[in-house]
């Protein structure tokens, strides 16, 4: 046996963000740094709602938008994979409308899927704000 030296840890998520049990979300300044926020919450069976496209063809597409009007805000994420393996890196196109606090429309750039369950993915825009977002995988 060898002994394993020591090592430091350093976290590079927020753990309110990983341990988000929402079906779906978007969060600002997920990374370890910066302050964390939570602009809006989708409240499942109440004026919330959630529609979802999907191909299959290939790589496959994902494209998702979860909404409440009584709030005031949508935010669609059309997502250039089907498959959302954890550390894989599709490409997300984010459309902000309305009271969605410091989440903003984006052009398709490269998100990392940092954390993934049977039904929801957890992925973080790595190289821009730290945006992140919970999505469900339930088709």
């Amino acid at each position: 046996l060898t002994p394993m030296p020591a090592f430091a840890y350093e976290p590079q998520y927020k753990s309110s963000f990983l341990e988000d049990a929402g079906t779906f979300g978007a969060f600002t300044n997920v990374q370890a740094t910066g302050t964390f926020a939570k602009p809006f919450t989708f409240v499942p069976g109440g004026t919330s709602q959630y529609a979802s496209t999907f191909t299959t063809e290939g790589d496959g597409t994902r494209s998702i938008r979860f909404q409440d009007w009584t709030v005031g805000y949508a935010v669609t994420l059309d997502i250039n994979k089907y498959a959302l393996t954890l550390n894989s890196t599709p490409e997300v196109a984010v459309k902000a409308l309305g009271n969605t606090g410091d989440i903003n429309t984006k052009a398709a750039k490269p998100m990392k899927v940092v954390k993934r369950t049977t039904d929801r993915v957890w992925i973080v825009d790595n190289t821009g704000d730290g945006d992140g977002y919970v999505i469900s995988l339930v088709d």
